[in-house]
This record gives C-alpha cells, structure tokens and sequence, in this order.
C-alpha cells in the first residue's frame, strides 16, 4: 500500500478518502463511517512506516478527532445546501473550502509531527524512501500528463461533458500539469526540510515540523495557476445544461446523507 499516498499532501489524501467513501454503495456506509479512523490510520501508517501498536493508537486519536470536527461537518452540511448552482461562485466555495480543510489540516500534521518523532531509524529511512517513490510517480504523471484525470475531477459531479466543456478543459491543461509541477515543488521542499530536522538535535522538534507542515498547506489567496482555475469552473457553470444540473443535485443529495451518517455516528 506504499503507493496510496505520501507525507506532503497526505492530509489532502486522508479528506480525499472522504470521497471515496462517497462513491461507495449505501449498503456499505455504516460500514466505512464506522471504520474511518482505521482507513485514515492506515493512509498514514503506510506512509510513516509505523508499526501495529503506532498505528492502533494512531487510530484512536483521529476517531478523537473526527468527533471533535462534528461543528466543521455540520458547517460544511449547511453551506453545501445552500449553494444555488445558477449563482456558484468558484472563488467563495475555494475560500470556504480552504479555511475549512486548512483548519482540519493542521489538527492533522499535529498527528504527522506527534507519530513522526516515534520513528526508529529503519522507520525513517523506509520514510524517506516512500517519499522518492512518490516523487517519481508525480514526475511520470507530469511527463505523460493525462486530461483524463481532470475530466473525472468534473464528471464526479456533473456527469457526461459536452465537447464545448471538454474544450474548455482543454484549453487549460498547462495550468493543470503546472499545478501539479508546484505540488511536486512543495513535496521536495518540504521533505528536504522535514529531513534536516528529524536529523538534528533541537529539543523541540516538534514544534518545528508543525510549523513546517502548516506552511504548506494554505490556499488562500490562491496563487495564479488557482485563480486561472478558478475562472474556467465560473466560465464552465455558465454551461451547465439540464442533465448536468440534475447531476449536480442528485450528487449533492448523496454527499448530504454520508455527512448526516457521519453526524449520527460520531
């Protein structure tokens, strides 16, 4: 499972599992909202290398957290319903996403830097191993970058594309390969620093990688390659037909029930 994720987006990775989650059947949501914490304790685990008894433990302090985070999803429940598809603003809904991931991105990279510093040297060693790997599928997606990938990003919730939206897409592919090129960018850093630190001996090492982590996980304002983004999804709204509008909803409706499933449980 090496390949699912890595440290620099990996409290990106453990809220796209959400996603996931949300194209399972219903049969299976009891199912996945129960073992939430066990499916992001494995993301990480796998990552940082940790052992049965880190990761177990690791468990129990992110079904803390999800049960602290009821106010976020409650918050997140009522803007999702009050978004009026005909007046959708990319910018507002990116604003409101950012601040909100961001806050629950560094109860997270609390949890990297805590598990982090409970690493043998095999452990690390195997870490940073993780992390080249990574990074040279991330080069290999760049060098045979794919707009299918971004296709799917859109029919997730609108359905099939019409080719006047396929174009518009299209027509912004560098913006796209260039956003993963700055991921790619972070991650080098990122890890770079990560390494010099685990590395030394200051005493609180702690804080320094919270810190670091915090850094680089702030959207907003976003940067140019977002702002580009931002404007193709106002002008791709501006296109929406009918089917796609009834997509959206039926799309809406099925996340709305997973978070009232999550609410009811935790």
């Amino acid at each position: 499972m090496k390949n699912l994720c890595r440290l620099q987006h990996i409290s990106y990775k453990v809220i796209v599992t959400i996603t996931i989650v949300l194209l399972a059947s219903c049969s299976l949501q009891s199912f996945f909202i129960r073992n939430l914490p066990s499916l992001f304790a494995d993301r990480i685990a796998d990552t940082l290398s940790l052992n049965a008894s880190q990761e177990e433990a690791l468990s129990q302090d992110i079904e803390k957290m999800l049960t602290r985070e009821k106010h976020r999803v409650v918050k997140l429940k009522t803007y999702l319903n009050e978004i009026k598809v005909k007046e959708f603003e990319a910018g507002q809904v990116h604003q409101f996403i950012a601040e909100n991931y961001l806050e629950l991105a560094k109860q997270v990279n609390v949890l990297l830097a805590k598990y982090m510093l409970l690493l043998d040297e095999s452990q690390k060693l195997e870490m940073y191993a993780n992390f080249a790997e990574e990074n040279n599928e991330i080069k290999e997606r760049i060098e045979d970058y794919d707009i299918d990938n971004v296709y799917d990003k859109f029919t997730f919730f609108v359905g099939s594309l019409t080719d006047e939206q396929k174009l518009m897409i299209n027509n912004k592919v560098t913006t796209f390969k260039g956003l993963l090129e700055e991921r790619l960018t972070r991650r080098i850093q990122t890890q770079s620093a990560l390494m010099k630190i685990l590395n030394n001996t200051e005493t609180d090492k702690q804080t320094s990688i919270i810190e670091l982590l915090n850094q680089k996980i702030s959207f907003y304002p976003p940067n140019k390659s977002r702002t580009l983004v931002i404007l193709l999804i106002n002008n791709f709204m501006e296109t929406i037909n009918n089917k796609q509008m009834n997509s959206i909803e039926k799309r809406r409706k099925k996340i709305t029930d997973w978070l009232n499933a999550y609410l009811a449980y935790y």
